[in-house]
């Protein structure tokens, strides 16, 4: 019986470090290896990090008490990935947001505001602007980038949103990646700044929705602003239904997703291109 318990744990201790190597090589795979033809497998890898890293740390602890030197590969594997653990946990003790500006500051505000829900004409469309308007100019931003905004420029008209923001931002540049079948009405990525935009740039993604960018002057100092909307899963109610159902097929998701994960990192590719070739400080903004 000895010797049958003996192989056992060999056995299995040889299994828990193969666990242990797998999980290391997944956890750190996309910070080492990011092909395009394979971005989608890092997406996936991302999703889960945070249930990889837990298992990591769980190994290392178990090793620790069982075998230290086994302990090796996991210490190894969290000294490398240093950086998931900080953006993960993104605690920051001892800081804080004041809202009144200091006046040698400058301030940016970025949103998705999901269009305000302007495409739906009801009596509550132009408090909800109201209230997402008041939210973001209490804090006195010196520029707002919003994505998903959208307005219909005719004059006086409900979902005419630019009234809110024109007077204390003088200046704009608006993508206009969308068209309705109603000519004056637009959605997109939009900059709104109190300093003077002396050029503006867009720069086109191949499902039609674009990265922005604005070069500001601020007394002696020109500073380009960028703002952009990466492309979603294009979930439809369907979808959610299949994830929030156990008994439904998660094929359809899992597509979604994986094309998603593609062409977010071709798009990140133009974006990265683009902060790298600009002369000036660059601030990236936008929802990813």
């Amino acid at each position: 019986m000895a010797k049958k318990k003996s192989r056992i744990r060999i056995v299995g201790k040889k299994a828990i470090l193969f666990l242990n190597l797998l999980i290391s090589a997944l956890l750190l795979y996309p910070l080492f290896f990011s092909p395009i033809s394979l971005i989608w497998l890092n997406g996936f890898l991302g999703i889960i990090t945070p249930y990889l890293l837990v298992l990591e740390i769980l190994l290392f602890i178990f090793w620790l008490i069982v075998k230290p030197i086994l302990a090796l590969p996991s210490f190894i594997s969290l000294l490398i990935g240093w950086k998931l653990i900080a953006v993960l946990i993104a605690w920051h003790p001892g800081t804080s947001f004041p809202q009144k500006k200091k006046d040698n500051t400058l301030r940016i505000i970025s949103w998705n505001v999901r269009g305000f829900n302007g495409v739906h004409p009801n009596s509550g469309l132009k408090l909800r602007t109201q209230d997402i308007a008041y939210s973001i100019q209490k804090w006195n931003p010196d520029i707002i980038c919003m994505q998903e905004y959208n307005t219909n420029e005719r004059p006086n008209d409900i979902a005419n949103h630019a009234p809110y923001f024109s007077d204390k931002y003088p200046y704009s540049f608006f993508s206009k990646d969308y068209q309705t079948p109603q000519s004056a009405y637009y959605s997109g990525c939009i900059i709104y700044s109190k300093y003077k935009i002396i050029k503006a740039e867009r720069f086109p993604f191949t499902n039609q929705e674009s990265l922005i960018a604005a070069t500001l002057l601020k007394g002696d100092d020109t500073i380009r602003v960028f703002t952009t909307h990466l492309a979603s899963y294009r979930f439809k109610q369907n979808d959610f239904e299949s994830i929030d159902d156990a008994s439904k097929s998660k094929w359809g998701v899992i597509r979604k997703m994986k094309h998603a994960f593609t062409e977010r990192a071709v798009q990140a590719e133009i974006v990265k291109a683009q902060m790298n070739a600009s002369p000036y400080p660059s601030i990236l903004t936008g929802d990813f």
